[in-house]
């Protein structure tokens, strides 16, 4: 036990007892629901380009591989400050920096009303990345302060059930907004960015009022219930076991960066292209499919695999949290994801090539939740803000590269086919990834540095 990279083993899914259901009940009723609006808003601001994209493309003279930039350029902004965010939400307190995180989104998305061309544009989406970093990374660290592992799966999954979501809102509002187009001189896409982007600040406010850092500070618990969450979170984040070795810094950046998080890190990046494709693309591709057609059908029609994924998402979620598996849920998810992209890629008909973008909106949403307890299973509780950051960081990368591809493969082919290949590739390897992990959710090594 005192080598210098001391192991202990530890069950990651603990039995609660009724008194403990109840008060975890009380947390997720305070927690949950804010949570997922702040990701519901920061999401539709994050994509609800996509569906401005249709008309916006022209009026600004972007070429689809130019909105792909665009795209892409907010991936950068938000890759390099996602791990200094989350190193500073742990040293200054979740309620401030996730509250600060849903204020500067909301603004700076609706500030893109005022985009005259791809220049400014793109300097605006830079800026919008830089806001968004460590949004989702944040919260799912934030979860581990206040979920032990037999409800992490559901919490992760009902808050990032906001992502499909986001999906059924942007596509419903936006078809109704474009109809605003004219209206005091501005164009259906400039009401877009106005209207989407303001109830993220009112959020951000909010929270900051709302929000507890830790359980030990929380003002809405009891003493009693205060404790019990203290102890509860003390065995589900087992603190690391202090050596009296001193470790160089070359052997902590080992215990880091294991195998495991190495492949959870290439995993998330096929994952986010898949991703991409489904909140990027589809209003594009929708429209394609059913070309003609006004753009509330448009919205209505894209909204579809959305509403099914948001339906999934938290079914899957629950079932791992029931089962105590996290890895072959993922990989079914993955496989599901694939299969949805082949048909959408070999159909000729436009409803089957529906059908095939809800099986992998649903596929690729739908585990999301489950990767992420699977993550948090991997990491020791004084790794977290890092390596959270760190998978999440790797992951948008992907996204980064993924816009410039699917958007030059679109201009060259003049369809979403060879696209659709590329992001099957991506998932593929994405699943071996999953199947490389080697720490089961029966058993969690906490390494001492």
């Amino acid at each position: 036990m005192a080598n210098m990279a001391g192991i202990q083993e530890t069950a990651t899914i603990q039995k609660l007892s009724l008194e403990e259901e109840r008060v975890v009940t009380k947390v997720w009723r305070r927690i949950i629901w804010i949570s997922t609006l702040m990701l519901l808003f920061s999401q539709i601001d994050k994509h609800n380009i996509a569906f401005a994209a249709i008309t916006m493309r022209a009026d600004l003279r972007l070429s689809a591989a130019a909105y792909g930039m665009c795209i892409s350029i907010f991936y950068i902004g938000y890759v390099i400050f996602e791990v200094p965010s989350n190193v500073i939400m742990a040293r200054v307190g979740a309620r401030v920096w996730l509250s600060r995180i849903s204020i500067t989104i909301g603004l700076i998305s609706a500030a893109t009303m005022f985009a005259v061309g791809a220049k400014s544009l793109v300097g605006l989406r830079f800026l919008l990345g830089i806001a968004e970093a460590g949004m989702v990374p944040g919260m799912l660290l934030y979860f581990t302060y206040w979920f032990p592992q037999a409800y992490r799966a559901r919490a992760n999954g009902w808050f990032l059930a906001a992502m499909p979501v986001a999906g059924i809102v942007t596509s419903l509002l936006s078809g109704l907004i474009f109809e605003m187009s004219g209206l005091l001189g501005l164009t259906g896409w400039q009401w877009l960015f106005l209207i989407l982007g303001l109830p993220g600040v009112i959020l951000g406010v909010f929270a900051f009022f709302h929000l507890t850092d830790k359980p030990e500070t929380s003002s809405w618990l009891n003493s009693e219930e205060k404790q019990l969450m203290v102890n509860l979170m003390q065995k589900a984040n087992l603190a690391p076991i202090k050596s009296s070795v001193k470790i160089s810094w070359i052997t902590k950046l080992k215990n880091f960066f294991t195998l495991d998080v190495f492949s959870l890190a290439i995993a998330n990046v096929g994952v986010f292209i898949a991703l991409s494709v489904n909140s990027n693309w589809i209003p594009q591709i929708v429209r394609g499919l059913f070309p003609g057609q006004k753009f509330a059908y448009i919205g209505f029609i894209a909204a579809a695999p959305a509403i099914i994924t948001a339906i999934f998402m938290p079914m899957l979620s629950a079932h791992s949290d029931k089962t105590a598996e996290r890895k072959w849920h993922l990989v079914l998810s993955l496989l599901l994801s694939i299969s949805g992209l082949l048909i959408a890629m070999l159909s000729a008909h436009p409803w089957v090539g529906l059908v095939g973008l809800i099986l992998c909106s649903a596929g690729v949403y739908g585990g999301y939740g489950v990767f992420w307890s699977l993550a948090s299973g991997v990491l020791p509780e004084n790794h977290r803000p890092a390596g959270i950051a760190v998978i999440h960081a790797a992951g948008t990368v992907g996204s980064i590269f993924s816009p410039l591809v699917i958007g030059y493969l679109r201009d060259v082919t003049g369809n979403f086919k060879i696209a659709y290949a590329f992001a099957i590739t991506m998932l593929l390897i994405s699943t071996v990834m999953v199947l490389i992990v080697t720490r089961r959710n029966k058993a969690q090594k906490v390494v001492v540095i």
